[in-house]
């Protein structure tokens, strides 16, 4: 994979973000990986040398990092663990943030308001609990799971004005535990996927997909007065003797068509991206 600098960021900040990914390995994942999409592992194995990456798309995750830096400074000895464990030739790894004296888990994010405003990201509970497994499996005692967030877009005048907006840029949210049987059938079903001759095509969370809203608008407003999922539900709401009137907001898959790394490789990338241009 080659990084490019296309936005002549600083030497320090090029550095930081790293000279680039290492190649995936067929039998070793990382807890991340492990979670993620198996064709594009697959497409990124066979395809490596031909990937770019541009650094101005790793300041999210130099940010992450950063926060994790801190963590480091913890005395707590359960802070940043390596964990790692072997399943049927093949290994997992991880590195919890922090496991404290309650035995609570607790994982550190830098994300947006509105991902959490969103509910439960599934890819944070499958995270969580399979570190908990490995701990589990090396005989720590977990008794729950906890995202710590800090929300990096976070805005003092929204907090004033919007009831169901955070209070403060930081918002901590219980994960539920799974069983060990549950959690080992989730791995276990991972790796499967992972090792399929042909991988199956993305999910729609795997490809981050929006899906097509209509908006029943206001004339002189630019919020949407509400959003609805079907065109007959805002047509039938919808009062034109108010000025009111539809806005169809297309869904995209968000992933496929800007953050895929391997995305002109993949059939669904290909497709999304000659739409995107008309």
């Amino acid at each position: 994979m080659r990084i490019t600098n296309f936005y002549n960021l600083p030497d320090a900040i090029v550095k930081a973000c790293g000279e680039g990914k290492r190649k995936p390995s067929e039998n070793y994942f990382s807890v991340t990986s492990l979670i993620d999409a198996p064709l594009i592992r697959q497409l990124t194995i066979k395809h490596y040398d031909e990937l770019e990456e541009d650094v101005s798309d790793r300041l999210w995750a130099l940010m992450g990092s950063s926060v994790h830096g801190v963590i480091e400074n913890n005395l707590n000895p359960f802070s940043e663990m390596p964990l790692e464990i072997e399943i049927d030739g093949t290994t997992i790894r991880g590195r919890l943030d922090l496991l404290d004296e309650d035995k609570i888990l607790r994982d550190w994010k830098c994300t947006s308001v509105y991902s959490f405003l969103l509910g439960d990201k599934l890819d944070w509970e499958q995270q969580l609990n399979i570190y908990a497994y490995i701990l589990r499996k090396t005989r720590h005692e977990v008794r729950g799971l906890t995202i710590n967030a800090i929300l990096r877009d976070w805005s003092k005048r929204k907090a004033e004005m919007e009831n169901d907006y955070p209070p403060i840029a930081f918002v901590e949210k219980q994960i539920e535990l799974w069983t060990m049987e549950r959690a080992e059938a989730f791995i276990r079903e991972r790796i499967r996927l992972h090792q399929l001759p042909t991988p199956p095509p993305c999910t729609a969370d795997e490809k981050w997909e929006k899906p097509t809203k209509y908006a029943l608008m206001q004339k002189g407003r630019k919020r949407a007065i509400k959003l609805y999922s079907s065109q007959f539900e805002a047509e039938t709401c919808c009062d034109k003797e108010k000025k009111q009137y539809v806005e169809l907001r297309a869904g995209e898959c968000t992933r496929c068509k800007s953050y895929c790394a391997v995305r002109k490789f993949c059939p669904e990338g290909i497709k999304t991206q000659k739409e995107s241009e008309g």
